[in-house]
Order: C-alpha cells, then structure tokens, then sequence
C-alpha cells in the first residue's frame, strides 16, 4: 500500500513527539528510527504524487500491457475457433 505524503509527515510528527517526550528509553528509540523510515517514505511519497515513476512502476506497467496483449491475443483467437 502507498500512503500519501501527508500522511507521512503526520506520522513524522507523532513519532517525532514520542521520540522527544516518552518516559522509556526503548519507545524513544524505536521511534527515532520510525522518524527516519517515515521521512524516507514521505520523500518517496512526494516524487510519487509529482508523477514521478520509479523503475519498478515501469516494470510493473510493462507487465500488465504484456498481459493485455495476451488476453487480447485469446480472444482473437477465440473469435477465430
């Protein structure tokens, strides 16, 4: 699932609050490295809602056009039987 960036930066900001004020040291932490894992993503997120392909989404895009051209191919000739 792709989350938006503003979604993103709203958790940037809960985690961020968590790392700054929560009594444990182990809930800092690992909200420390949520910060960072959310800031990667909303970067992400970002180029993604610019209309930024990855080269993953090309692939997957040439995947399904392959699988068109099949089920197109099928029914030609299907048509034909």
């Amino acid at each position: 699932m792709r989350v938006s960036a503003d979604t993103c930066k709203n958790q940037i900001k809960t985690h961020q609050d968590i790392a700054q004020n929560h009594p444990l040291e182990s809930r800092r932490k690992i909200a420390q490295v949520a910060v960072a894992a959310w800031k990667i993503e909303a970067a992400m997120a970002v180029k993604r809602e610019a209309g930024h392909q990855s080269p993953l989404d090309k692939i997957d895009a040439q995947i399904a056009l392959e699988f068109t051209a099949e089920d197109d191919a099928e029914k030609v000739s299907d048509l034909k039987a």
